[in-house]
């Protein structure tokens, strides 16, 4: 027969801090079997053996016979070979304090409140948690999420406890006590869900998202006190939270999922010789292996790009000013070898600020069902391509815009009511679907609803009460398309929590203009809306077309190119309201001489110039240049100094022959167009 202890009987100081101590074991057990060192090993041989006796003298067997059964096995086989038993064992010993924790009288309530000062706390472990907290806390809310599309999908249960167990363990290391404790409450809540008290979903699902939510806004309390005043403060509703996770008093035996396996712990016999100490439970999957990497600063590593740029810039400008046919054939090959090799660390260095969507697209899973259920609407957020990688900066900006379009896409394209989706012939459960993937060099965003679609009439009708149109007028599709990124426009009937306050396109669009992208909208009433917008993979480089205007050189990104015409005379009319007009496929489109926009001077202008037909903020526009000088990637370089807002101006680059040539901005020359046009069109009624 077993036997099952009391171990409410266990001193509370034994229980609080053999769980302190346990707590960050895990990374100290991970990096000594990546180093494996003798001093290592006789720490933790120490530690187990004191835990042993400890255990022993607060009645409690179990932990004990576990702890010297890690004890014997660092003796027999040593650290690297018996990792996953050890880190096993911890968590069993874990789960068994806590367990007494929970059923004891002196059992505090977790979730403190109050301030921490980080002051105190070593700041390079500051800045490891904070650079895997936020990890750690998208894996959580993903898993979370898959729980609620596949309630039984015990793997994602298991992956949800994991990232907070090891947030906990990370939070402890780093002395973060309130996010420790909460993280703690978090963890065993959904260890409920692990022993089948509860299922997560409904409200049990909720809880453990705020847990998630209120952990974000811990970590970026940590973030903003290190920039502050040194101090973390914790919100008062955090205990309170974390006392709702709390699991009740454990009425039966502990059921703990490891490796995704199942065990029973009904019973823990004591250590003696007609019974051995319980055996290690075995473990279904190995663990997965450790990558060893190196975390970075961001600016150290936008400095080492820069580096390379100059570098590159460098390399270019030796080769043509040197006469490659003059030299000997060994300084030849060394100079070619140089090409080589700065293409390649260019190449390298891109690479290493390449991140991969799957972070903003999990944010954003998160955001929909939020969405969904504030505006009462069935709501299914479809992903793809969440591992297509994009620079970080890229990345970093690409958040408020799907912000901003999906709560659209939930608040004004998804039908309120599923019975008019039904009656239209679509399923009652609306869906979005966001994807990302590669195409020409580029990336290119979707999100797509089916939905309602744009309602052209009520953005006409709007535009036109406003003011921005004319009673009567018909603009085409890509006009009233326009008309939606206008800040303050919105055709919402009332404001609602969501939406409805005409703000939030206008963001996508001037994040589309940081990012030099592009953007097209296809709306099909009755069957939803798609927007669509294609990014450069990077900020640091990008392909560009060069231009010639008198002495002066240009650079337009190719994104942004659409067709490169030489028209003739007959191809330019000049009607007295409009300005220079370029016709082509039966449409009229504004041109600009760039010689006219930036005032250069030097040789007239030939008969035939260059029109490069350009796309920025939903309209084409010609940009008229003397020569096309050709294709060629360039390393940007941003200006500090007045040039840097000017419009139409997205950066400068160093040419191979020592000049600067100015990056082009095509949505700034687009409405710097549009003023042209306005101003031409104005001058004959002023007159």
């Amino acid at each position: 027969m077993t036997v099952r202890q009391d171990m409410s009987a266990a001193p509370a100081a034994f229980r609080v801090r053999w769980r302190g101590e346990l707590e960050q074991l895990d990374g100290m057990v991970l990096t000594a079997a990546a180093n494996p060192a003798a001093e290592d090993t006789d720490d933790l041989l120490c530690l187990f053996h004191d835990l042993g006796c400890e255990a022993d003298a607060a009645g409690d067997p179990g932990v004990a016979g576990r702890a010297r059964e890690v004890e014997n096995l660092l003796l027999d086989e040593g650290l690297s070979a018996g990792v996953d038993r050890i880190l096993d064992a911890t968590e069993w010993i874990l789960h068994r304090l806590t367990e007494a924790s929970a059923t004891g009288p002196a059992a505090a309530p977790p979730g403190r409140a109050g301030v921490v000062d980080l002051r105190a706390l070593e700041p390079e472990t500051l800045g490891d948690f904070l650079g895997e907290a936020d990890e750690h806390l998208s894996d959580a809310e993903a898993s979370l999420m898959a729980l609620e599309r596949a309630p039984d999908a015990t793997e994602s249960l298991h992956a949800a406890f994991r990232s907070f167990h090891t947030l906990k363990g990370t939070a402890g290391f780093a002395g973060l006590e309130p996010v420790q404790e909460l993280a703690h409450a978090a963890e065993h809540h959904l260890d409920r869900a692990r022993r089948g008290e509860i299922v997560l979903a409904g409200d049990d699902l909720d809880l453990a998202l705020a847990a998630a939510d209120a952990l974000r806004r811990l970590v970026a309390g940590v973030s903003e006190g290190l920039r502050g005043d040194g101090l973390l403060r914790v919100p008062p509703e955090v205990p309170a939270l974390a006392a709702r996770l709390a699991p009740p008093a454990a009425a039966g035996g502990l059921v703990m999922l490891a490796k995704g396996r199942e065990r029973r712990c009904d019973a823990v016999a004591p250590a003696s010789a007609p019974e051995p100490p319980p055996a290690p439970p075995p473990v279904a999957t190995a663990r997965a292996a450790q990558r060893e990497a190196v975390r970075v600063s961001a600016d150290r590593l936008d400095l080492l790009v820069d580096t390379i740029g100059e570098l590159v810039i460098t390399e270019a400008m030796i080769r043509r000013h040197s006469d490659l046919r003059g030299l000997p054939v060994e300084q030849q090959r060394n100079l070619e070898r140089l090409g080589k090799l700065s293409r390649e660390l260019q190449r390298i260095g891109l690479d290493v600020r390449m991140v991969p969507v799957r972070p903003v697209f999990q944010k954003m899973t998160r955001l929909v069902r939020d969405l969904a259920r504030k505006s009462g609407r069935d709501v299914e957020l479809r992903t793809g391509g969440e591992e297509t990688e994009l620079d970080r900066s890229v990345v970093d900006l690409l958040t408020d815009p799907l912000i901003h379009l999906l709560r659209n896409a939930v608040d004004h394209g998804i039908e309120s009511d599923p019975a008019v989706r039904v009656a239209a012939g679509k399923p009652a459960r609306a869906v979005i679907d966001l994807r990302a993937y590669h195409e020409g060099g580029s990336i290119v965003l979707e999100v797509a609803d089916d939905g309602r679609g744009l309602d052209r009439d009520a953005i006409l009708d709007k535009a036109v009460r406003r003011g921005l149109l004319p009673a009567g007028a018909q603009p085409a599709d890509h006009e009233i398309h326009d008309l939606i990124f206008l800040p303050g426009f919105s055709t919402a009937a009332q404001i609602t929590e969501v939406s409805g306050r005409g703000v939030g396109l206008d963001v996508v669009r001037r994040n589309l203009e940081e990012l030099r992208g592009g953007m097209e909208i296809v709306s099909e009433p009755g069957r939803g809306c798609r927007f669509r917008f294609r990014l450069p993979l990077t900020l640091a480089v990008i392909d560009g077309l060069s231009l010639r205007t008198g002495a002066e050189t240009y650079i337009v990104p190719t994104l942004a190119v659409r067709r490169i015409v030489m028209p003739g005379p007959d191809d330019v009319v000049r009607p007295f309201d409009a300005g220079e007009l370029l016709r082509l496929d039966g449409e009229l489109i504004p041109l600009l001489r760039l010689r006219d926009c930036f005032g250069v001077a030097g040789a007239p202008e030939p008969s035939r110039p260059v029109v490069l037909v350009v796309e920025g903020d939903g309209c084409r526009i010609g940009l008229v240049a003397d020569e096309l000088l050709g294709q060629q990637q360039v390393v940007i370089k941003g200006f500090d100094g007045p040039a840097g807002g000017a419009p139409g101006i997205a950066g400068g680059t160093i040419l191979s022959d020592g000049s600067v040539a100015l990056i082009l901005d095509a949505s700034g020359l687009v409405r710097a167009a549009r003023a042209r046009c306005e101003r031409a069109r104005a001058a004959p009624a002023e007159a």
